[in-house]
């Protein structure tokens, strides 16, 4: 089976949840669709289950992707001298980055290097599955400024992890598009707390971080969960 789940932000607790109530198996395939880090207390006891799963995938997240420039370089001698790093530093704090610094200072040198090492080198900017239920693309945010014929490798990371997606629009015909970043409550107000679809996209992120759900889409058979 072929799960996808986004938005953690640092819920250790509705990660381990969620993982017992689809009762993930090693045949299975989990995606988490950007943003392990910031605002919740736990986002590097995520990584360190999540890295050592072999079916577990992660794609990159606006926060994911600020955690791993502020964090690789936090406890050099240069950063403290760097004023416009210390500015980027102090905002990333304010939001909602100080758990995951929190959390990162209290790991050791090897587990800090294997963190970092991880979002580098594991952490795809999207990802695509098929199923016998469709084709599906997925994307932490969006496809800022699409037009026919183009497709991800057209973006920038930088695009395709902050700019939402639009749910008034149908971006392919052929494939189902699956972003997280945006609470689906802002998208519609009916659907708070639940994985929104509309025009061959599902949204993803129920809130979580503010005080919403964890959701949970089977790709095989479209089923939904929720912790």
């Amino acid at each position: 089976m072929f799960y996808v789940m986004s938005d953690l932000h640092g819920r250790y607790d509705k990660y381990t949840e969620m993982i017992d109530k689809i009762a993930l198996k090693d045949s299975d395939s989990l995606f988490i669709n950007g943003d392990i880090c910031d605002r919740g207390p736990e986002p590097m006891k995520i990584m360190k289950d999540a890295l050592m799963r072999c079916n577990v995938f992660p794609i990159i997240g606006d926060c994911d992707y600020r955690a791993l420039r502020m964090l690789s370089s936090m406890e050099g001698e240069k950063a403290r001298k760097d004023s416009a790093y210390m500015k980027s530093f102090a905002a990333w704090l304010k939001d909602g980055g100080m758990p995951t610094v929190t959390e990162f200072r209290g790991l050791s040198d090897e587990e800090k290097s294997d963190i970092l090492d991880y979002i580098r080198e594991e952490f795809v900017a999207y990802d695509e599955i098929t199923t016998s239920e469709g084709d599906y693309l997925l994307v932490h945010a969006g496809l800022p400024g699409f037009a026919e014929g183009m497709n991800p490798d057209d973006y920038s990371v930088k695009d395709i992890i902050s700019c939402p997606a639009d749910f008034s629009r149908e971006y392919f015909s052929d494939k189902i598009l699956i972003t997280g970043h945006t609470p689906t409550f802002k998208i519609d107000e009916n659907s708070r707390n639940m994985i929104y679809r509309r025009n061959g996209q599902i949204g993803i992120d129920c809130g979580l971080a503010e005080g919403g759900t964890l959701g949970c889409l089977c790709l095989d058979n479209g089923k939904e969960f929720y912790v």
